[in-house]
């Protein structure tokens, strides 16, 4: 096949593996919409729901290591293809469950996020040279934020015209056409490197490769990074972020909901762009300090909660949504600085780092709300004293982390 040809469709089978993600990142961020629905529906206070919420993150930590190694043993495309399935079954019929196995749903879909997103990764990894990793991890999360904007306002406006149990089950179709690209499409690698890889997962040491990807600092520091820049926009876009900016800037649901949506647009463009660039200044660092020093001041400016114009706002969450993206850099860095054999194990500690955040936060984000806002009621501003803390103070993780951060010029660093 011809280099311009192999080239395209590298990135063909880049961007439908990527599309696993987006169905997966839909099911991770849906509670932000449907959340009254649920606490009506399961008679839940706010700590429930955040712990309910967190379902999904508890199910990632678990299996965000497992899902490590089994990238590194198996094939990474009929792995996307269990989540896929397994993932569209646990958005489809999460409004039609008892609680008892809503959670259990919310629990398989979290279970099935890293290897969605990591078997993105590892395909990409293996189809495109180093010098493009930048971009490749950045377009795979970008692609994700498109389920990210799919369950904001395309589900909002579907909530306004049937109920939410029915608006779900549209989930179930986009999943199997999901499914069926991948089957007849996707391939594993390139044939050149179809043998190498054979000879790693023959060879691998499960062993010495934990000890390899968590002996390593780098990828701490990336992991950090990556938490950092994701815990503010993950409580944004996956939970509370309709019903702070409904509270601090006094616009409607509809319109902190557009809000919501613009904060994912912006993050797919930025991974784009961020990834591009850093690719072509092969600079990784400087890019990531960048991002968390204007996120920190964007974020600033989002705990003031003032009266704004409307468009502004819209612009500052685009921003912050767009150099959020940053974090995606880090996916790059730790497959940099790891030994090819070990990439999906050095990948899946930065998610490891990015969904153990998710973990913490979202139940101590209830909390915290909880504390000024004891009983089921509409939010105002006050209620939300303690938990604007969090932002600031991971932004400021992350930017420590990028500082730290190892330059590696988009090249292989591991000795």
């Amino acid at each position: 096949m011809p280099r311009l040809l192999t080239s395209v469709y590298a990135w063909v089978i880049v961007i439908i593996a990527s599309l696993a993600f987006a169905m997966e990142f839909a099911s991770m961020n849906i509670l932000n919409i449907i959340n009254q629905d649920l606490t009506v529906r399961f008679h839940l206070t706010d700590t429930r729901l955040g712990w309910f919420s967190a379902t999904y993150f508890i199910a990632n930590v678990l299996f965000i290591p497992v899902s490590g190694i089994l990238l590194d043993k198996f094939s990474a495309k009929w792995l996307l293809v269990l989540s896929v399935i397994l993932s569209v079954v646990g958005i489809s019929f999460l409004g039609y469950a008892p609680f008892w196995l809503a959670v259990l749903l919310r629990f398989v879909s979290g279970a099935c996020n890293p290897l969605t997103i990591l078997g993105a990764m590892r395909i990409a990894y293996n189809w495109l040279p180093s010098a493009r990793w930048g971009l490749a991890s950045s377009l795979v999360v970008s692609l994700g934020m498109l389920g990210g904007l799919a369950s904001q306002d395309p589900l909002a406006y579907l909530l306004q015209n049937i109920e939410w149990q029915q608006a779900l089950l549209w989930f179930l179709l986009v999943g199997v056409v999901i499914a069926i690209l991948m089957m007849v499409i996707v391939r594993e690698s390139p044939k050149a490197l179809f043998n190498v890889l054979h000879q790693q997962r023959e060879k691998l040491n499960i062993v010495a490769g934990v000890k390899h990807v968590v002996g390593n600092l780098q990828n701490w520091r990336a992991g950090l990074f990556t938490a950092g820049m994701n815990t503010p926009v993950n409580l944004l876009g996956g939970l509370w972020g309709v019903a702070y900016v409904m509270a601090a800037f006094h616009v409607s649901h509809f319109q902190a909901t557009l809000m919501m949506s613009v904060l994912f647009v912006g993050a797919a463009i930025g991974g784009i762009v961020l990834g591009l660039a850093s690719d072509l200044l092969h600079r990784r660092k400087v890019v990531c300090i960048l991002s968390a020093l204007v996120t920190l001041a964007l974020l600033a400016y989002l705990m003031l909660g003032q009266s704004a114009d409307m468009a502004a706002l819209e612009v500052i969450v685009f921003c912050l949504g767009f150099l959020s993206s940053a974090q995606d850099l880090s996916y790059a860095v730790a497959s940099e600085s790891s030994a090819p054999q070990y990439t999906g194990m050095s990948i899946a500690m930065i998610a490891l780092a990015v969904q153990a955040s998710g973990l913490i936060f979202q139940p101590l984000s209830g909390y915290l709300i909880d504390l000024t806002h004891p009983v089921a009621g509409q939010l105002v501003f006050a209620n939300f004293n303690y938990f604007i803390w969090i932002f600031p103070a991971m932004a400021l993780l992350a930017l420590i982390m990028a500082l730290w951060m190892k330059e590696t010029h988009c090249q292989r660093t591991w000795d």
